[in-house]
């Protein structure tokens, strides 16, 4: 049925407006829905801030966590260092009174050390040689380890062979094992000449005036003799004083006069390098270079005088009684000799005859008239005055002078019975010229003393013979 055109115009006006108003709700909803937009796209971004502000706590957390973790280890670690501390602690203090006692046990041990090595050093020093032979029991002038530990014993009684040993390892200047008769007493000869030409004594005596001088009690008024206050005065002193005092000027006064040897030494080295040696026939040439050096390693003096033979016996013997002119005279004093005779005169001065030592010495035959009323005494008193050995007759040591007349007269270390008191003789005056004249007077007053009523005549004129 065909639609009337006004109807059709009211229908499309309503629908018109229909749609206008769907149109009109659509864009009331797109414009909610655009705010809707907004407002979560606002609160996205402020979720992604508060992520962000999240990440950076959950970070930091983590951080903190794994510090802790780390502090969590270092305090375990420091609990069982505190505890091993302590348990350390408590071991150390279970231990520190026997340190204590260690440490003083170890005083102790030095003080006896410094007391023995002074003990044995006074020893020593009254006679090297004595010594020496005392720990020479095998008489080989060699001193063994064994043989230096019974003369400490037999001189200062019980000692310590620890220490003992650790002394004898110190002589043992070549460590062979061995200390030899010319090591021990050579060093010591040396050290006392450059001791006393140092005038250690003279200066030790000026310190120790000092300090009596600083000690000396002023006007006290008593009979009192200066020695005898002087003595008082030296046995108050103590060690410390003593130390302080010689501490302050011999290590001094030694280093000086080292230092002045040592000048000399290199003056007389420059001189002797300058001399010129000619050359010639002597008892120095025609000998072999020795093996045990160059030129630079021996004193200049050899440069003047050559290499020396190396059997200084032998080639005395030779010289003095082998060469053409040793029976050559020449005047000494008075007399006419020659250089043969006056080796005899020192080394064999009698005719050995069968029989001749049952003879009075008086009745002995000389081989020479030795002139200016000299009257010889054998080597061998002398050898055993000084202990010695020889190397010609005998390779046994000299020494019991007093028993030597008992011994079987083909013995090389035989003497006759006039011979012994020649040997007191010749021990007496070497006792006396190493005395002073106020010792020697104080000897021989303590030996009237002691002796009283009892010194005879032979024995007075004696003392006065020495």
């Amino acid at each position: 049925m065909p639609v009337h055109p006004a109807t059709e115009g009211v229908a499309e006006t309503n629908a018109m407006q229909a749609l206008a108003q769907q149109i009109t709700a659509l864009r009331s909803e797109n414009v909610e829905l655009q705010e809707q937009l907004t407002s979560t796209c606002s609160e996205l971004a402020n979720d992604k801030q508060t992520i962000a502000a999240l990440q950076e706590q959950l970070t930091a957390l983590t951080s903190t966590l794994s510090e802790n973790v780390k502090l969590q280890e270092q305090l375990t670690r420091t609990r069982s260092d505190l505890a091993d501390a302590v348990t350390r602690e408590q071991v150390a203090t279970g231990r520190l009174s026997v340190f204590v006692n260690m440490d003083k046990d170890e005083k102790m041990l030095d003080e006896a050390a410094r007391d023995f090595k002074m003990r044995l050093g006074l020893r020593i020093a009254a006679g090297p040689d004595a010594f020496f032979a005392l720990a020479d029991t095998k008489q080989e002038d060699k001193l063994s380890p064994q043989g230096w530990l019974e003369a400490c014993k037999s001189s200062l009684g019980n000692v310590d062979e620890t220490l003992c040993r650790s002394l004898f390892d110190q002589m043992d200047l070549d460590k062979d094992g061995m200390v030899s008769r010319e090591e021990f007493i050579a060093m010591r000869k040396t050290i006392c000449l450059f001791v006393k030409d140092a005038k250690c004594q003279e200066m030790l005596i000026e310190v120790l005036a000092g300090l009596v001088a600083a000690r000396w009690k002023v006007g006290v008024i008593d009979n009192t003799s200066v020695s005898d206050k002087t003595t008082e005065v030296l046995t108050e002193l103590s060690v410390d004083e003593l130390r302080k005092e010689v501490a302050a000027v011999l290590p001094r006064l030694l280093k000086e006069h080292g230092d002045e040897v040592k000048r000399e030494r290199e003056e007389r080295k420059k001189k002797l390098a300058a001399l010129q040696v000619e050359e010639g026939e002597g008892k120095f040439t025609n000998l072999p270079t020795a093996a045990y050096g160059n030129k630079d390693d021996f004193h200049k003096g050899l440069e003047v005088l050559g290499q020396p033979h190396p059997n200084t016996l032998e080639e005395l013997i030779r010289e003095c009684q082998k060469f053409k002119d040793s029976l050559d005279d020449f005047k000494a004093g008075p007399n006419f000799t020659n250089s043969s005779k006056e080796l005899d005169f020192v080394m064999d001065p009698y005719e050995t005859t069968e029989g001749w030592q049952e003879q009075d010495p008086e009745d002995w035959k000389l081989k020479h008239e030795y002139g200016g009323n000299r009257i010889p005494i054998r080597l061998e008193v002398f050898m055993h005055v000084l202990s010695a050995r020889s190397e010609v007759k005998s390779r046994k040591r000299f020494g019991n002078y007093k028993d030597a007349h008992k011994l079987d007269k083909n013995d090389p270390l035989w003497l006759h019975a006039k011979e012994v008191d020649k040997a007191k003789v010749v021990l007496c005056r070497f006792i006396k010229s190493h005395l002073s004249s106020s010792s020697y007077d104080t000897c021989i007053l303590l030996l009237i003393r002691h002796t009283g009523s009892a010194l005879s005549l032979h024995q007075v004129a004696f003392i006065l013979l020495i």
